[in-house]
């Protein structure tokens, strides 16, 4: 790829993947930006042994918590600059400029587990709330390029939608996410949400996502009392996900989902926020409750350092204060939303890292800049 002409090399990036797609799509966004202005970016792929935690107790950064083939990837010739996202990709990258003897600079997109000052620059959303300083940018939303167009997918009557009474009601539904629990209480309270919220003589689209759990939908679906029609997602099959997106005359998201409230609210449709709140008094007594994700999380927010924290509501709240969704009270009746960019905070990243490496470059005579 050529470099941008009004950079006196072209600068090497290495994206860090590893096993969340929704970190994978923030660092590959930020990848795609910076190639475009002449950035060479390959993609390291990462595999992480389950005992991977233990290694941010340690006072170096330390490959132990990647497998064997990830950590033979790693080799010279360094990279000017290190994406990472995600609380595993974090040893690995400080790992990588420490190799370096820290020519490496390097970005995390996210929350950080150590402290930012481990990074060169740090991009949090929102719903993180990471202390400001000089080396952290706040966005409102997780970093993400432009949205594509919906794919073309198969017409609302191949999924058998035809049938249903209009107008449609889509409903995309999410799942178990720290110490969000989507047990038969939930179920039961979304079926009723989801029945006032359908028009009269309208009908419910429903799919789920792959956090969903099975028993949940099967709750769902029997306590709805208007016409619908419930897709169980599976890794195996299609779905109607796209189809809805495009379909729907008004869409109800659940509130854990940020990444599908965004793609709805990018496709231009009246999107509604079905709240999906913790358990609060009493939650001690629900053995659902003392699952390892639900307790530490609940730990974390009590008494973690502000950084560990994580509140999405602070983004459903900043969407709905400028008229790009709604929050679901009632009939989910169709309205015009104002229209977002997700990807409109990229170019300032893009251009803060560009800058970052500028200012860091050691000129094309220094070691390992070849």
């Amino acid at each position: 790829m050529m470099s941008d002409p009004r950079r006196s090399r072209a600068y090497r990036a290495w994206a860090l993947i590893g096993p969340k797609q929704g970190d994978n799509a923030q660092v590959r966004a930020l990848a795609a930006a910076l190639a475009e202005r002449g950035v060479v970016v390959d993609e390291r792929v990462l595999a992480y042994r389950s005992g991977e935690l233990l290694v941010h107790a340690l006072p170096v950064p330390v490959l132990a918590g990647a497998r064997s083939g990830t950590r033979a990837a790693l080799a010279p010739p360094w990279p000017d600059l290190v994406i990472g996202a995600g609380r595993r990709s974090e040893p690995v990258a400080r790992w990588i400029r420490r190799a370096s003897a820290g020519r490496a600079r390097l970005v995390h997109l996210g929350r950080p587990w150590a402290r930012p000052t481990a990074f060169d620059l740090v991009v949090a959303s929102s719903q993180y709330d990471v202390p400001p300083s000089r080396g952290v940018m706040t966005c409102v939303l997780p970093l993400t390029g432009p949205v594509p167009a919906l794919p073309v997918g198969p017409p609302a009557d191949g999924w058998g939608f035809a049938r249903l009474p209009r107008p449609w009601t889509g409903v995309l539904v999410g799942g178990n996410s720290g110490y969000l629990r989507f047990d038969r209480d939930r179920a039961v309270d979304l079926a009723r949400s989801l029945n006032a919220a359908c028009a009269p003589g309208g009908s419910l689209l429903v799919t789920g996502s792959p956090r969903t759990p099975p028993p949940f939908l099967a709750m769902l679906e029997a306590a709805l009392v208007v016409p619908h029609h419930v897709h169980a997602w599976s890794p195996q099959a299609a779905n109607p996900y796209h189809t809805i997106l495009r379909a729907a005359d008004v869409v109800v998201v659940t509130s854990d989902s940020v990444s599908m409230a965004v793609e709805a609210v990018a496709a231009g449709r009246p999107v509604y926020l079905y709240d999906v709140t913790p358990r609060g008094r009493g939650w001690w007594r629900h053995a659902g409750e003392y699952r390892w994700r639900a307790l530490s999380h609940r730990l974390v927010q009590a008494w973690a350092p502000r950084r560990f924290r994580r509140d999405v509501r602070r983004i459903h709240e900043a969407l709905v204060a400028a008229g790009a969704l709604r929050w679901l009270d009632g009939p989910a009746v169709p309205f015009v939303p104002a229209p977002i960019d997700p990807a409109r905070d990229l170019v300032r990243v893009r251009d803060r890292v560009l800058a970052l490496l500028d200012s860091a470059d050691p000129g094309p005579g220094a070691p390992g800049s070849g």
